[in-house]
């Protein structure tokens, strides 16, 4: 028998190497590298059902939507919030203010309130040493009475006694006043109680000249 070698298989062999059929392969048109890598990422996928991707992504893009609007409201909310806030600071900051005004003006009240009791005290004072003056003043005039008597019609030589009996006896405590003829009398001799006095001038009395005795009598 003849045999005709049409191929050398060893030269085969060595033509179909892995990197050889791999790099043949991923020359087709539409036919990718799947990586160890993208497996791994695969395999972390559990479905046990058919699932529909895109009405998981629409769900996805409804559920974003409703998120984003609710983040919207919620920032909106919290910028209400920081407005009402600041709002709220600022009450309480004039509050603390006209606090701080009326408790300035509680001070001045109660200060005035004290000034004026004690102006009112200082005027009952007054008012009492006024009425204890009043009460003395009374006292006293109840207790004497002044009194001026004339005399005239005397006559007597030059330094003797000349004796004068008054309408009232002399109160003590109280020196009598002799004018003769308007000149004032030194030498002037009384007992308080009684109503007679003595004056010595020196010169002669005369039935003309006017005597003045001023005294006080209880």
């Amino acid at each position: 028998s003849t045999f005709v070698k049409i191929a050398d298989e060893d030269i085969f062999n060595n033509a179909l190497s892995a990197s050889a059929v791999k790099a043949s392969y991923e020359s087709n048109a539409n036919t990718n590298v799947y990586t160890d890598a993208e497996k791994t990422k695969v395999g972390h996928i559990s479905i046990t059902q058919a699932v529909d991707l895109d009405a998981v992504e629409s769900e996805m893009a409804s559920t974003t939507s409703t998120a984003n609007s609710a983040l919207s409201t919620a920032n909106s909310a919290n910028t209400a919030a920081a407005n009402a806030q600041s709002t709220a600071n600022g009450a309480v900051s004039d509050a603390a203010t006209a606090q701080s005004s009326a408790n300035a003006a509680q001070t001045t009240a109660n200060g005035a309130i004290s000034d004026a009791a004690s102006a009112q005290n200082t005027a009952d004072s007054a008012i009492t040493a006024a009425a204890a003056a009043q009460s003395t003043a009374d006292r006293k005039a109840d207790e004497f009475t002044h009194a001026t008597q004339e005399f005239s019609g005397l006559t007597g030589p030059s330094n003797n006694p000349i004796a004068l009996t008054l309408e009232h006896p002399l109160a003590s405590g109280f020196t009598p006043q002799v004018f003769f003829n308007g000149l004032a009398v030194q030498s002037i001799s009384y007992s308080p109680g009684v109503p007679e006095i003595s004056i010595v001038v020196p010169y002669a009395t005369e039935v003309s000249d006017v005597i003045l005795v001023t005294y006080h009598w209880r």
